[in-house]
């Protein structure tokens, strides 16, 4: 019964989600919409029904399980049920925001989720994959969202955009379980929408809303994601108001970063970034070791030890896992895609040296901004987590913001380079 259910829901959402004003001023056909909502509800399948077989102490069910039991609490103690959303029995300080340890922050990000299934089981009789079809709806948005501003910049609607908007192999498998990452994506691309529309056609309270509500989700979903979100908001609004080159602001992002680094914990001792990405570190290297696990390599909270380790999170971030330390079918093809998208990105960089002027044409400042997010949460990644799997699952919410520009420019080029030919 549960499998009829579960149907009869994905045909509604398949429908209905085409009438939903936001989704058809993506000028996408009735038919391709519906089509590109079953590829992800066909990831957060794969992925339910791959961690249960093969990994049952996931994160994915545990949460599920736990949403169960506050669905019961919901029902039998509603205000004991809201209760569990309070800081009640954490240290609540400020340094608790950004750790592991006894910390209420990090546990609402959980509760959150778990609170959201628990009312959603209401609805979907407790079913992880009807649960899945709701979460993933908020996921589609965020998809949506990000063609509609890329859709406005580069002004033509093709394959590439949207494969890189929807399609992503892995950035579709690891968005679509339910968990936080799924909220994550779509706040993420709900967000950089208001943004960039507020910014390039003026503000409006509707757009101030969609970027505060999703500016919170990130930041009670995903802390660490502060730490490209600020920089990389700011230098989109600079770029905008003063006409700065993005060359320019990275020049001065990466002084400004810099000094602040080695100087915060003198004025703000309570927020030292440095020491914040090394605890992290050290909460996982205390886990279990992983059969993806890597090397490991010691960090301090200085900046000349991050710099000393700068190549290996780089390494790690960015090309991890090689194709030939793969030790099952499912690392494999995390390898092969990932090999693919470091091929294009040495093309994009021939072409960057051989046609510099045109490269410039087609390189709008939010790209800017869409990179500084992928380059610095791939990087922060590759500090802190010490396992190639995790890595690629956290790699490919950012995957979307560090391809798109890529595939695209390549493309613009070509397509520039054919017409001059043949004109």
């Amino acid at each position: 019964m549960d499998y009829l259910f579960f149907f009869i829901y994905l045909i509604v959402f398949c429908v209905l989600i085409n009438y939903i004003p936001f989704v058809k001023k993506a000028e996408l056909s009735s038919k391709l919409i519906g089509l590109l909502f079953l590829y992800r509800i066909i990831g957060a399948v794969s992925i339910g029904w791959i961690s249960y077989k093969y990994a049952p102490q996931n994160d994915y069910w545990s949460l599920h399980n736990e949403g169960l039991i506050e669905f019961n609490l919901l029902k039998s103690n509603p205000s004991f049920f809201l209760k569990g959303l309070l800081p009640i029995g954490y240290n609540t300080n400020v340094n608790s925001f950004f750790s592991t340890n006894h910390s209420y922050w990090n546990e609402l990000r959980n509760n959150i989720i778990i609170k959201l299934l628990a009312v959603l089981n209401f609805i979907s009789f407790g079913n992880y994959y009807i649960n899945a079809l709701f979460i993933n709806g908020f996921a589609f948005l965020g998809s949506i969202g990000l063609y509609r501003t890329l859709l406005h910049i580069y002004k033509e609607k093709n394959n590439l955009l949207i494969f890189c908007c929807f399609l992503i192999p892995t950035t579709i498998y690891f968005s679509s379980g339910v968990h936080k990452d799924v909220i994550v994506f779509g706040a993420l691309g709900l967000y950089s929408y208001a943004l960039y529309f507020m910014v390039e056609e003026g503000f409006s309270y509707k757009k101030l809303v969609l970027l505060l509500s999703n500016f919170l989700i990130l930041m009670l979903m995903r802390n660490f994601l502060f730490l490209a979100l600020i920089p990389a908001t700011i230098g989109f609004l600079l770029s905008k108001k003063y006409a700065v080159s993005n060359t320019k602001i990275s020049i001065a992002f990466l002084v400004i970063g810099l000094a602040l680094l080695t100087t915060a914990d003198n004025f703000l001792p309570n927020l030292q970034p440095l020491k914040i990405i090394t605890n992290r570190k050290t909460d996982f290297d205390n886990l279990k070791t992983a059969n993806s696990q890597l090397d490991n390599f010691e960090l301090k909270p200085t900046l000349s030890s991050f710099l000393r380790n700068s190549p290996t999170a780089l390494n790690h971030g960015f090309l991890r896992p090689y194709i030939w330390e793969t030790k099952n079918v499912f690392s494999f093809l995390l390898s092969l895609e990932l090999l693919l998208f470091e091929s294009l990105i040495l093309i994009d960089v021939y072409f960057y040296f051989k046609n510099r002027n045109l490269q410039k044409q087609h390189f709008h400042r939010f790209l800017f901004y869409m990179l500084l997010i992928s380059g610095i949460m791939i990087v922060t990644t590759g500090f802190i987590v010490p396992n190639y799997n995790s890595i690629a699952r956290y790699r490919s919410l950012f995957l979307p913001y560090l391809i798109t520009p890529i595939l695209m420019k390549l493309y613009l080029i070509q397509k520039s380079k054919n017409f001059t030919t043949h004109g």
